[in-house]
């Protein structure tokens, strides 16, 4: 009786850790669908996103687009966009959220607000994700050395589970405000990337404030 009695201690408490971890992750990606929503972003099905990523139409990416899936070619296709550094493979992804919003200067894509969530196989893959972009971004600053303390900003923030970087750039003709992070939340990483090559604009870094407000993370861009 007691062996039986153990069993269905064990087994309810399995089906609480599962229910929980499952309402884990969609609150995860649904709090960041909700939030790039509220940006103004449009919503696209998989493969026309991909489209579009390819034909890169002004009008098209002025208004921002997302779209979420599961699909592993066109997950496979979504993760080639990335940075090879973060050494992403579609065999470790379950579910990706990819939003995208571009400003033009004279017709050539410049500024650039990115939201990309991952829903990972499991923790240990999403540890090596979120690991990756760390090595990638917090040494960043070498590829500005030759700038002076006056025209160039730069710092970073990590712990285990949240990575933030500032630089700001200003030096004669040559503007470059970038912020990002990322953010992991059990097997979920969220990354984040702000590139802002318009010093009369201002109009993406007022997003980023209302997206990191939306899914209460510290803003990037508090680091400087």
């Amino acid at each position: 009786m007691k062996i039986r009695k153990l069993i269905a201690v064990a087994l309810t408490s399995a089906t609480i850790i599962s229910m929980t971890g499952c309402s884990f992750i969609n609150n995860t990606i649904d709090k960041t669908y909700k939030a790039v929503e509220e940006l103004g972003y449009q919503e696209e099905k998989a493969e026309k996103y991909l489209d579009e990523l390819e034909d890169m139409e002004e009008d098209t990416w002025e208004d921002g687009l997302f779209t979420e899936t599961d699909d592993e070619d066109i997950i496979k296709e979504l993760i080639g966009y990335l940075p090879k550094s973060f050494n992403l493979k579609k065999s470790n992804v379950n579910k990706v959220l990819f939003a995208k919003k571009y400003g033009f200067d004279d017709h050539i894509s410049s500024n650039s607000f990115s939201v990309y969530c991952f829903e990972m196989k499991d923790t240990k893959t999403a540890d090596k994700l979120f690991d990756n972009i760390v090595d990638t971004y917090e040494d960043f600053d070498e590829f500005y050395s030759g700038y002076s303390d006056d025209s160039f900003s730069y710092d970073t923030e990590v712990d285990d589970d949240y990575f933030a970087m500032a630089l700001e750039l200003e030096s004669g003709s040559i503007f470059n405000h970038t912020y990002m992070c990322a953010i992991k939340e059990g097997k979920v990483v969220t990354f984040i990337s702000v590139a802002n090559y318009d010093k009369e604009s201002d109009q993406f870094i007022d997003m980023l404030d209302d997206l990191c407000k939306d899914i209460d993370i510290k803003n990037p861009k508090d680091l400087l």
